[in-house]
């Protein structure tokens, strides 16, 4: 556990710079948004933390063997973390604002402690029960116990200063504690079979018992079925050239539990102890329950190029999901078994050994490539949306059947004549398109409006910065202004159109692909891998803010002509604080929209390695590596990297890899590894 700061700080500002009686500068910007902006250095000077961790691990293996082909195994271990954190700041702390509370000093210390157990028993026999047909038998039980403690306090305006102790703290702005326990079993069967070495057959079924299910529903039964057949080994194989043809099947089940408090009622504590329902219990919540069906194939010829080709589809029932709730209820929400998310994979690896055999030299490329599909096909209330805990993202993605899951929405600018509407009066799609129309297109590619007879590069030159469409006269009775980029509206008969709320990409990729190679020589080996992801979006949030602040370089005029300079309100906005009226710009009160749901297609040079074997030098043997990951990015998004996600814990999702938010996230590390490895 640690701590950072998210600042937006403008490019020609010097953060290193210090006052008169040597204090860093706090607010690098002076504008009405630069309370958002503090000096991130003196935040790391000023700011006291300090982050404990304590673990412990251990565990024991029992096994005996009464017979050759029976043996017993019990297993324990125990997994204890004890973390202790506290932060300081003394009083006199600065902040970008006024801010009495803070500037007071705070206190901030808390402890949490978790600790999993796990045992379990099994008992597996092996016996050729016919000349033919070998099978293995497996009885499995075990139990699990995980228990989270924690407990946290936080208070300012302090008494005395540079004292770090709780009671220094005159004001107390919270008291936290939190105790969770789990509690499962699961008793397994597991039978395996091989027949005349070119046939298996493998069956399992388990029975969970998890306390996280609601009261009404402990237990769920699990199974699992497969079989393969070596076609290539029956005395009828046509053809030697291909070495190795197996097809593969299975069927099988698989559950995820809810989260802890899915099954209670939760409120939150106000002012004076008053309470507030947040989320309605339900103690008949299932377990999300995934049954797949997998069917593939493995095929080899003349012993050295290897095809695997992999289709499988899994319907996921029961999806737990937070679902908004009736009024009458008194719960904004409850967690419920919602409906079924189907998902159809396609994976496929080719193995290429270019130079194998005699010789120094040796050379393997592989590709691989996989498509996946996650629809939900079933819902059992009404569509919703969810989204993640950061500002702006609680309604980002829409649950309805038959949608694409990880679908991003939110309002869309227009970017094609076809966009604009056709009213019983004003047919604005025929008053859109080349030179003298009313709205056409601008550099960037939005439809704007600039009046009969303008054209968007004549906004400085003929003074029509200022001019205004009325909304009696504007699409969606809403006004524009000249040159101003334009938001998709919904149809209504009265009044104000509102903005549409409408798709803008999904955050799962349409497929995956890639491309290594091992090069051999001698003792040297040489590794490096190629891969990447196309067509997913990302909803590039840290851009988004800049607009606000206008820190952004798309904001920079410098350089660009009087035909393709654009008023400062393109950017941000103008009007009444809900842009209902379309006078705005692409900041639109950080609400997601086409301008920031990125196209985040990527392609990575992953991984390069290098590794060279010394041999034995007195009792070790040597080997010698330098390892390069993530090294260079090819992509058209504009954050730091397309591989983002918000994995926060109370997300609908819970997944950084359908939450493809960027805002403010760490990039994945460019790191280079050296390593010496000695074997004695």
């Amino acid at each position: 556990t640690g701590f950072f700061r998210l600042t937006r700080t403008p490019a020609i500002v010097n953060i290193t710079q210090r006052d008169q009686f040597g204090r860093l500068y706090i607010r690098t910007n002076l504008g009405s948004g630069g309370v958002q902006n503090e000096n991130p250095l003196y935040s790391f000077e000023n700011i006291q933390r300090q982050d404990l961790r304590y673990r412990f691990l251990g565990g024991a293996t029992l096994k005996y063997a009464p017979l050759d082909w029976l043996d017993a195994e019990g297993n324990f271990s125990i997994d204890r973390l004890n973390l202790n954190y506290k932060e300081f700041r003394n009083k006199n702390f600065r902040t970008t604002n006024s801010s009495p509370a803070t500037n007071n000093g705070l206190i901030f210390n808390g402890a949490a402690n978790t600790q999993s157990v796990n045992s379990s028993v099994q008992v597996t026999a092996r016996r050729q029960l016919m000349e033919n047909i070998n099978a293995r038998f497996n009885v499995r039980g075990s139990y699990e116990g995980i228990d989270l403690d924690q407990r946290q306090f936080q208070g300012n305006q302090l008494r005395v200063g540079g004292v770090d102790v709780g009671s220094n703290a005159t004001n107390i702005q919270s008291i936290f504690s939190v105790a969770q326990a789990t509690r499962q079993v699961s008793l397994s069967g597991n039978t395996f079979f091989d027949l005349w070495d070119r046939y298996t057959v493998d069956l399992l079924i388990r029975e969970d018992g998890n306390s996280r299910f609601g009261k009404d529903q402990r237990y769920q039964t699990y199974g699992r079925g497969s079989a393969a057949w070596l076609m290539a080994r029956e005395p009828w194989w046509p053809t030697s050239a291909v070495s190795q043809f197996t097809l593969r099947a299975s069927l099988g089940s698989a559950g995820n539990t809810p989260p802890f408090a899915a099954q209670y009622e939760t409120y939150s504590i106000g002012a004076g102890g008053t309470l507030s329902p947040v989320t309605q219990g339900n103690p008949k919540l299932k377990p999300e329950v995934a049954t797949e069906v997998e069917l593939g194939t493995d095929i080899e010829l003349f012993n050295r190029y290897g095809l695997t080709v992999t289709y499988a589809k899994s319907d996921t029932r029961n999806q737990i999901l937070p679902t908004p709730r009736s009024v009458v209820t008194g719960f904004p929400q409850a967690w419920q078994n919602a409906g079924t998310l189907q998902n159809k994979t396609w994976e496929a690896a080719l193995t290429l050994p270019i130079i194998t055999g005699g010789g120094d030299w040796g050379w393997t490329t592989r590709f691989n490539y996989s498509r996946n599909r996650a629809m939900v096909t079933k819902l059992n209330v009404v569509p919703f949306f969810i989204g993640t805990d950061l500002q702006g993202t609680g309604t980002l993605f829409r649950i309805e059947e038959g949608q694409r899951y990880g679908t991003f929405y939110g309002r869309e600018f227009v970017t094609s004549c076809s966009q604009l509407p056709i009213t019983s009066t004003v047919n604005f799609q025929s008053m859109c398109g080349g030179p003298g129309m009313p709205f056409q297109r601008n550099d960037e590619g939005y439809i704007v409006w600039v009046g009969q007879g303008n054209n968007p590069g004549m906004g400085i030159t003929d003074n029509l910065w200022n001019a205004i469409l009325p909304a009696t006269q504007g699409p969606g009775n809403a006004q524009l202004s000249w040159g101003m980029s334009i938001l998709v509206r919904d149809n209504c008969t009265s009044g104000v159109c509102p903005p549409a709320i409408r798709p803008l990409g999904h955050s799962l990729p349409d497929f995956r692909i890639g491309m290594s190679h091992t090069v051999t020589w001698r003792k040297l080996s040489v590794y490096g891998l190629v891969d990447g992801a196309f067509g997913q979006r990302a909803y590039n949030q840290g851009r988004h803010w800049s607009y606000l602040d206008f820190l952004s370089h798309d904001v920079d005029q410098a350089g660009k002509s009087l035909q393709t300079a654009k008023p400062i309100g393109y950017y941000y906005r103008v009007g009444p604080s809900d842009n209902n009226s379309g006078v705005g710009g692409f900041y639109d009160i950080l609400g997601p929209n086409s301008r920031f749901v990125e196209n985040a297609s990527f392609a990575k040079l992953r991984e390069v390695s290098a590794s060279y074997h010394f041999g034995n030098f007195g009792p070790a043997d040597f080997t010698a590596s330098v390892i390069g990951r993530n090294l260079k990015t090819w992509t058209r998004y504009t954050g730091f990297d397309p591989e983002v996600g918000a994995g926060v814990t109370n997300s609908a999702s819970g997944s950084g890899l359908i939450n493809a938010v960027d805002a403010f996230t760490f990039p994945q590390l460019r790191t280079v590894s050296f390593v010496i490895t000695a074997g004695f």
